[in-house]
Order: structure tokens, then C-alpha cells, then sequence
């Protein structure tokens, strides 16, 4: 009989779903290109370029942000909030505990949780 011992070690998917917020927490560790590509897999290359174009309105403005790269550099831990509907991913982003303290019950997803398991509800 086989040992089946490494199922155990499987993670589920991470179902999102829409008009949920759920806060990602990067550390001190946010790489765009790598936090792009999981948003291009969760939520479709088309909707992601979509959103972005649009990110004057506080959606997806954590691509090609100054002041985020310029809380990394200085060494400060990033948390951002993305919420999905069937038109516009809106995000946000904070580098302290303001998410934790004013949304204590939120759904967290540690960063490589959301890279690597984060399906969207369909």
C-alpha cells in the first residue's frame, strides 16, 4: 500500500469573492512584476489592463507606484486591499497597521498565498 502522507502538505485554492475586501500583506517584499503576473492569473490579462487604465480612481494603482517603491526602499512593510467586481478591481495599499486596526475580522492573505493559491469566485 502506497504512502500517502504528502497530501497532507497540499494547499487548497483560496476562493475570493467579489465585493469582498481582502488585504494582502507583502512585508517588506512587494515585487510588481511577480504581484502583476498573480493579478494577470486571478483575475485575466484583460481585466487587469482594464482596471489599470482606470487607476486615476484609486483602481489598480499598486503598478508603477513611486510611493510604494519608495516605502520598500525605506524598508517598510506593505499591505494592500483588493476588492473585485464583474467590472473593476479596486485596490489599495498601506504601509503600517491601519488595515489591521480598523478591519480586525478582514480576510489577510500572506503575499505568497495570494500569489501562488488566490482563484476568484466564478
Amino acid at each position: 500500500m502506497e504512502n500517502f502522507e504528502w497530501v497532507k502538505d497540499i494547499k487548497a485554492s483560496i476562493m475570493m469573492k467579489p465585493n469582498t475586501d481582502y488585504f494582502i500583506e507583502c512585508g517588506d517584499n512587494f515585487d510588481v512584476n511577480t504581484i502583476r503576473n498573480a493579478f494577470n492569473k486571478i483575475f485575466g490579462v484583460e481585466m487587469v489592463n482594464h482596471c489599470v487604465v482606470y487607476r486615476f480612481n484609486n483602481y489598480v494603482n499598486l503598478f508603477d507606484n513611486n510611493m510604494i517603491y519608495q516605502a520598500i526602499e525605506q524598508g517598510n512593510p506593505i499591505t494592500f486591499r483588493v476588492t473585485y467586481d464583474d467590472e473593476f478591481i479596486t485596490t489599495g495599499w498601506t504601509q503600517d497597521d491601519y488595515y489591521r486596526n480598523f478591519n480586525p475580522d478582514g480576510v489577510f492573505i500572506p503575499m505568497d498565498d495570494f500569489i501562488n493559491y488566490c482563484v476568484i469566485w466564478e
